[in-house]
């Protein structure tokens, strides 16, 4: 017999329930392990914060940089009998490099911002520099990517990565086909993002037991879930309407 759908909700709130209260009292338990783990974690993270964000940025930014490398000398070996087989290794293998590069510049702004919570001038200056230096080479395997892209279809000549209106310009020169994978990956992208919100919450909240974070953090978490929610459904409404 099919369950209705309120005893299938119900049911899934009350093992949510019971796991989450077993798993706060196995964490009772071990409280105090658990704390002075947290706070010996947070000593040497404050103190290797600017190390670690020179090494994997650092990491991160070459990878991108060989990347680019690799898809300038696949460009350039092109002739006109290889020409079919070169396009598509050059947009098979240009992802991974615009992966490091995303990667990068997110953990800059995260060490950045980790060196500005621990309120330690030497490692600030330290991150604030990295930041600007590794962005500028992510600006730059950006920019190269672009470019490359141009090289291979033409229809993109007239778009300016460093423009403001970048996005904009660049959808509109896209076909039809190349918009729906645009627009099927941010619908891909929303559903991942919907469970992230959910465990980035789950988190502060059994991190909060432990050791105190303040409200900071759920109420970004509320900002950046309502925000991308409610865009999302504008865009829908409006697309909708058209």
């Amino acid at each position: 017999m099919k369950k209705h759908p309120v005893i299938k909700y119900i049911l899934i709130l009350i093992i949510s329930g019971s796991c989450g209260a077993l798993a706060s009292r196995i964490f009772m338990n071990f409280e105090d392990g658990v704390v002075g783990a947290i706070k010996n974690f947070s000593e040497w993270f404050g103190s290797m914060t600017p190390a670690l964000h020179i090494s994997i940025c650092l990491f991160l930014s070459l990878m991108s940089v060989y990347s680019i490398h690799k898809l300038k000398k696949l460009l350039n070996s092109m002739t006109p009998e290889n020409e079919d087989e070169i396009y598509d290794q050059i947009e098979n293998q240009s992802n991974p490099g615009m992966m490091c590069s995303v990667l990068c510049t997110i953990s800059n702004f995260f060490f950045l911002g980790a060196s500005t919570a621990y309120l330690i001038p030497k490692n600030i200056l330290i991150s604030a520099v990295a930041t600007i230096v590794f962005l500028s080479i992510n600006t730059w395997v950006e920019v190269s990517q672009v470019n490359l892209i141009k090289k291979i279809n033409p229809k993109f000549k007239n778009t300016d990565p460093m423009s403001m209106r970048f996005m904009k310009d660049w959808e509109k020169e896209s076909d039809e086909a190349e918009t729906f994978e645009m627009y099927r990956a941010g619908y891909q992208s929303y559903k991942s993002l919907r469970y992230a919100f959910l465990i980035a919450f789950a988190l502060c909240c059994m991190i909060q037991i432990f050791y105190p974070i303040g409200l900071a953090p759920f109420i970004l978490i509320a900002i950046f879930w309502g925000v991308h929610s409610l865009s999302y459904l504008s865009a829908c409404g409006k697309y909708k309407k058209q």
